[in-house]
């Protein structure tokens, strides 16, 4: 598997993340960084931990995936920084969800 189709991967697992377990802002998991409610970051985060090659390659990975959302969320809102947008007031789950797939999709 490409490093490329990992990430995408990894960005649809984030999506699925959030959609089953809730989404979160101001931290990257409510109470548990293994279950329940995530933010972008924090899903992306369990999103690498549970892929193929896991921990080992989890920073390139996670930068490189992180980049891709906040390039997804830009076309909407200019000069994203992820952390920022996710906890915005208006944010929704929706819209991390969609930026997630987008990134996914390329």
């Amino acid at each position: 598997m490409s490093n490329q189709e990992e990430i995408r991967n990894i960005l649809r697992e984030a999506a699925r993340i959030i959609e089953r377990d809730g989404w979160h802002q101001g931290d990257f998991f409510r109470d548990d960084p293994k279950t329940g409610p995530v933010c972008a970051l924090g899903a992306l985060r369990r999103a690498i931990a549970s892929s193929a090659s896991g921990e080992a390659v989890s920073g390139k990975l996670y930068c490189e995936a992180a980049g891709l959302v906040e390039k997804a969320a830009s076309e909407v809102i200019p000069r994203v920084v992820l952390p920022a947008w996710n906890d915005a007031p208006e944010r929704t789950a929706e819209d991390v969800i969609l930026a997630l797939k987008r990134a996914a999709d390329g």
